[in-house]
């Protein structure tokens, strides 16, 4: 298995320093949702769909974060 080309491992991108992954559990704590609502929205595409890694799910919190920052920023226009 060749680690070549891979980010986390190369150094070309450092993705830990960027962004952590988080759960289904704290994606609803930070939106302030249900969990069965976070998947409700994944369904729905109004979140992203979830990083499947061996048995786990998760998102990335930059992501969760854009989508805060983009309906505060939808906000302000529609005032």
């Amino acid at each position: 298995m060749s680690l070549e080309g891979n980010p986390v491992r190369d150094g070309s991108a450092n993705f830990a320093a960027k962004s952590r992954l988080i759960t289904d559990k704290e994606v609803a704590d930070i939106i302030g949702c249900s969990r069965a609502t976070v998947w409700r929205r994944v369904a729905d595409g109004t979140l992203p769909q979830p990083l499947r890694i061996g048995g786990m799910t998760r998102w990335v919190d930059s992501e969760i974060s854009g989508l805060i920052e983009q309906a505060m920023a939808d906000r302000e226009v529609a005032a």
